[in-house]
């Protein structure tokens, strides 16, 4: 659903910098800055998410663990 949006554009399949394959979605912004999300196409896990300038990353953020807690400071349980 997010690919089919306007200004999104899928860039299909990609690996991201832990090794792990997902779904590229990518926007160009003004300037030649755009952003990137590498999407886990069977869960909806957000993997990982870059800044681009150009086509070349200036940002990039790789999300290794994920979970929920009920309380701001705690960690989520494995």
């Amino acid at each position: 659903m997010l690919a089919e949006q306007d200004g999104i554009a899928s860039k299909g399949q990609v690996t991201d910098v832990l090794g792990r394959t997902g779904v590229a979605l990518e926007t160009p912004g003004a300037d030649g800055v755009g952003h990137r999300l590498v999407i886990d196409e069977g869960t909806a896990e957000l993997l990982q998410y870059e800044v681009t300038q150009n086509g070349q990353p200036l940002l990039r953020v790789a999300l290794a663990q994920t979970g929920w807690t009920d309380r701001l400071g705690e960690r989520p349980e494995k």
